[in-house]
């Protein structure tokens, strides 16, 4: 379950390169949530950036970045497959 505060619109607008395409993001979103994979219990508040594209092109519901892992301390060692 997640929750969310107000859209909120940046003072930029930033654009954004996936391996399925580009899109472009001008507002906002505070956002807790809870990664279940990890902990039942803990919740995870980030702010976001929001793609208001009535078609989804990218294919993904969100997209947490390397900005994202690396606060919460994420490791990934493809080599060991950690």
């Amino acid at each position: 379950m997640a929750t969310a505060t107000t859209l909120k619109r940046k003072h930029t607008t930033t654009v954004w390169t996936t391996n399925t395409g580009t899109f472009i993001t001008n507002k906002q979103i505070k956002l807790t949530f809870k990664l279940i994979e990890f902990s039942m219990q803990k919740k995870v508040v980030w702010t976001l950036d929001v793609d208001e594209q009535s078609n989804n092109q990218t294919g993904y519901d969100m997209i947490l970045g390397r900005d994202f892992l690396c606060s919460l301390g994420f490791v990934l060692d493809f080599c060991r497959s950690i």
